[in-house]
């Protein structure tokens, strides 16, 4: 670290190349400011701005060091700031960005209200003065500040935030039909769909964001992305079908993916749809790969149904010890030990499994293990 920052200040110190001076100044202010160095950042963030190459980002980054340090020209250099960003839509949305982060937002606000009508109607400035106005749960204002105009390609973020201001103010009705004029708005368009379903995430609406998670894969079922957020989402709200119709369409679609094809097996066995065959997907997964720990545990899951707990327990007792304390793995070893009659090792396990987040269906079964070890006399450790 210290090497490096003698590199930065040689470079910094070159008067032959302004371009890579002014890297190396900017490199070395981001250093200061980030390990607190009270003198060393506001004397470089100086440097840095008076140097002819210098960017309105830099003037940030010195903006960053007075507020830092709490230095009383911090004031003046945000008024001048504002005054050079009033009529430039992307300065202004650099400065809201990071004021949001450091100042209240009603500064922000009163701010942007106070800019040249021309440049509040401007879309990017008329979306940070919506950001604000959520920030401070003005929804009256927010309302105001998105009930008429056009957005352009961005007219689905203003339906979505109009939803919000409504919702706000009670008026679920009116805001589920907004809602849905900004996802008819998004027309499909995949870069629209994902605005909107990070500001149901970021507002945590999660029935919204779901949704949208639902229409980019049925859409594009090739996003990966896509389908691990849904999965993360339905898995976190016990969502056990939905989960199953996730991967058992991932399987069928890409049948050389193994791990949706045992998600789909585990969650089908979980909910007893046989329809799906998952017995002999787990016998088919567990063949393909007899080492893989959670395609063990699915098989072993199996068994356990079709009565054979000793042959499911001999199944996770050939995998290592660590394994056995995972969570695609424990819930069903505590499981079958307790069945099995192994009550002191089905406590340390279903201790353990009761730690991991599982889906509603596992849940029960550990209850239920839980609940018989209780009835027989808890074992000492």
């Amino acid at each position: 670290m210290v090497e490096a920052r003698n590199t930065l200040s040689r470079l910094g110190a070159d008067p032959t190349n302004s371009t890579l001076r002014c890297q190396a100044i900017r490199e070395l202010t981001i250093d200061a400011i980030h390990h607190h160095q009270r003198d060393a950042s506001l004397a470089l963030s100086k440097r840095l701005v008076q140097e002819t190459n210098s960017l309105f980002t830099d003037r940030l980054l010195r903006l960053e060091a007075l507020w830092e340090t709490r230095d009383e020209g911090f004031k003046m250099e945000q008024a001048s700031l504002q005054r050079e960003a009033q009529s430039n839509p992307a300065k202004i949305q650099e400065l809201i960005m990071w004021q949001l982060g450091k100042i209240p937002p009603g500064e922000s606000l009163a701010w942007l209200r106070s800019l040249p009508l021309t440049t509040q109607t401007n879309q990017p400035v008329a979306q940070l003065e919506a950001e604000c106005c959520v920030a401070l749960e003005d929804w009256p204002g927010l309302q105001a500040c998105v009930e008429k105009g056009d957005w352009g390609v961005l007219e689905c973020v203003r339906h979505a935030f109009k939803a919000r201001s409504l919702r706000g103010q009670g008026l679920n009705d009116a805001a589920e039909a907004a809602w849905k004029q900004a996802v008819q708005a998004a027309n499909g368009q995949e870069a629209s769909l994902v605005m909107l379903m990070r500001l149901a995430a970021q507002w945590n609406w999660t029935g919204e964001a779901e949704n949208i998670l639902w229409a980019i894969v049925k859409k594009n079922p090739d996003d990966e992305w896509a389908r691990q957020a849904l999965a993360r989402v339905l898995f976190a709200s016990g969502q056990t079908r939905s989960l199953m119709q996730l991967y058992s369409q991932q399987a069928k679609r890409n049948p050389s993916d193994l791990v949706a094809k045992n998600n789909a097996a585990m969650t089908a066995l979980l909910l007893d749809a046989q329809e799906l065959k998952p017995r002999q997907m787990a016998l088919e997964l567990y063949h393909e790969s007899p080492t893989n720990a959670s395609f063990a545990a699915t098989y072993a899951f199996s068994l356990y149904q079709q009565g054979k707990k000793t042959e499911a327990l001999k199944v996770l007792n050939c995998l290592d010890p660590r394994q056995l304390e995972t969570a695609s793995v424990a819930p069903c070893y505590s499981i079958l030990l307790q069945a099995t009659g192994n009550h002191k090792m089905a406590k340390k396990y279903l201790d353990l499994a009761s730690k991991f987040q599982m889906l509603p269906e596992e849940r029960k079964l550990i209850d239920s293990a839980k609940k018989d070890l209780d009835q027989t006399g808890t074992p000492k450790s």
